[in-house]
């Protein structure tokens, strides 16, 4: 993971963005002053770092005008407070909690439309806000992502908690919506019939998703039909909460919130499909995974973390239909450019932190890790037919171990800061859950794919993934069982957060710096 322009770039436009959004406009101008006197004495000692300095200045301003645009957007025609009906369509798939009060609630993200003003007029309109509508009685009969409803509520504006574990029924984590509405009553809220040419794109993905939730609730009992739901499509609406709590307790909620490792594992299974079963040509394979992409995102409810996952690898993807070399640094620093220009407000959410947080975690630990397995297997280049069965194990295993630390060392400071909580047994568990979870993840999306095509064929992936998913309950349930198993923590100073980062920012770029990664062969084997 080398140091490129974009890279810089994104760095300067994320800082102005940080900037505009936290401190006055002053503040913007007064750093791009003194970022200018810096690239001054850059230019003069070296060329090329002033003219990268140069480009990094124009960036941050960039950022710090774009995130000072976006919080000071027009406000909204309603008053807040006021009761409203507004038409719309659903961005995400509805999320049931449970207040205080134990008043269930639906949570979604929603495209508003049309605002009724009126019995007989209407305005239309054009923005996202957040809704909260009571649950009806059967849960089935919750509305879905795309779908199309009215809703009659109070409208109010967005207050993000700092603590998504609190009992309020009004925790916006995540959201990038400015306003919310919340609906109350049995008639809060009904369905609008879809029309007929709403987005054919989106209605196809939508098919895929509801096929195969019909097919794994014929086969498979409820619990496990909750928990695949969540692993496949982050919907957790059908999770049992005991399910929830335990994989809370053990860190491993990534699992069920769908991001980079769930659309890693959906391309790498369409382009083994697509270029080994079928035997497509590379290009017309990638071209077919990066629109597959688009209904992934879709099926898994439009999510940002899916969003932002899927953006990364369809950039990654795109470089050989261009004639160029893939480039992860290029792609992950593209995508959050692009992201932040859409949306400066992402990047004070912690599911953007996150994401990008474990992302360069694992891209800089990765050389590190594969370092010691390389010196192994250097002197073994003439392997016994045993051994070549038992590489690709000890390979995967390896590769679980490093995936599930590699993500607790980049999250770990930002999860105690959000969340305010530490997992004890997250190391061990994420490792034994995530063993259990790669190859269901494989499955799984296979499942999909073939209960398009008829119900039945997926059968007998689902007998296989009944015994996954029996498993994955069973060590969760484990790993949580014990009352130490999960700290509560106070947030940490965001000085020592930005010191911790940078330590193991300089402690990777030195170890990367004295070993000579480059100096081994690499085998077939990788």
């Amino acid at each position: 993971m080398r140091p490129r322009p974009i890279g810089w770039i994104t760095v300067g436009f994320a800082a102005g963005a940080g900037i505009g959004l936290l401190w006055p406009l002053n503040a913007l101008f007064t750093a791009f002053i003194a970022f200018l006197v810096l690239d001054c004495c850059l230019f003069f000692w070296r060329r090329s770092a002033g003219v990268l300095a140069a480009f990094m200045a124009l960036a941050f301003l960039l950022g710090g005008l774009r995130a000072h645009i976006a919080s000071r957007q027009t406000p909204s025609p309603w008053p807040d407070g006021g009761l409203v009906t507004l038409q719309g369509t659903l961005q995400t798939d509805p999320e049931l909690l449970l207040t205080a009060s134990h008043f269930r609630l639906l949570r979604a993200d929603m495209h508003v439309e049309r605002w009724l003003d009126g019995p007989h007029s209407s305005i239309p309109l054009s923005q996202d806000i957040r809704v909260y509508l009571p649950a009806p009685p059967n849960i089935a009969a919750s509305p879905l992502y795309g779908d199309r409803i009215e809703v009659h509520g109070k409208i109010a504006p967005s207050m993000p908690l700092r603590d998504p574990g609190s009992p309020a029924c009004c925790s916006d984590e995540g959201s990038d919506s400015r306003l919310v509405l919340i609906a109350r009553g049995d008639f809060a809220w009904r369905r609008l019939p879809s029309r007929p040419l709403q987005a054919p794109f989106q209605r196809a993905a939508l098919f895929l998703q509801r096929r195969a939730l019909a097919a794994f609730r014929g086969y498979l009992p409820g619990t496990e039909v909750g928990l695949l739901s969540a692993l496949l499509f982050g919907n957790r609406q059908g999770l049992a909460p005991e399910l929830a709590s335990s994989f809370d307790r053990t860190g491993a909620t990534y699992l069920l919130a769908t991001a980079g490792l769930h659309v890693g594992m959906f391309t790498l299974l369409l382009l083994w499909m697509a270029q080994r079963v079928v035997g497509m040509p590379r290009k017309m394979a990638l071209l077919l995974t990066v629109c597959a992409l688009g209904l992934f995102v879709v099926m898994a409810g439009g999510r940002p973390a899916v969003l932002r996952a899927a953006t990364m690898l369809g950039l990654y993807l795109m470089a050989p239909l261009f004639e160029r070399e893939p480039d992860f640094t290029g792609a992950l620093c593209a995508s959050a450019l692009l992201l932040l220009l859409w949306n400066p407000q992402m990047l004070l959410t912690p599911g953007f932190q996150l994401s990008y947080a474990v992302v360069i975690t694992i891209a800089l630990l990765a050389p590190v890790i594969e370092y010691p397995l390389r010196h192994l297997l250097q002197n073994r280049l003439h392997k016994t037919s045993i051994e070549r069965l038992l590489i690709p194990l000890g390979r995967f295993l390896y590769t679980t171990l490093f995936l599930s630390l590699a993500a607790q060392i980049g999250a770990a400071p930002l999860v105690a800061y959000h969340f305010h909580t530490l997992s004890v047994t997250a190391p061990m568990a994420n490792f034994c859950l995530l063993l259990v979870a790669l190859p269901l993840l494989f499955l799984g999306y296979a499942a999909v794919l073939v209960a398009a095509v008829h119900p039945l064929l997926a059968h007998p992936l689902l007998l296989c993934i009944s015994i996954g998913l029996k498993a994955l309950i069973g060590l969760s349930a484990l790993f949580s069982k014990p009352l130490w198993a999960e700290l509560s923590v106070g947030s940490p100073p965001i000085g020592l957060i930005v010191l911790l980062y940078g330590l193991l920012l300089i402690g990777l770029l030195f170890l990367r710096h004295t070993m000579p990664l480059h100096q081994l062969p690499i085998e077939e084997e990788f």
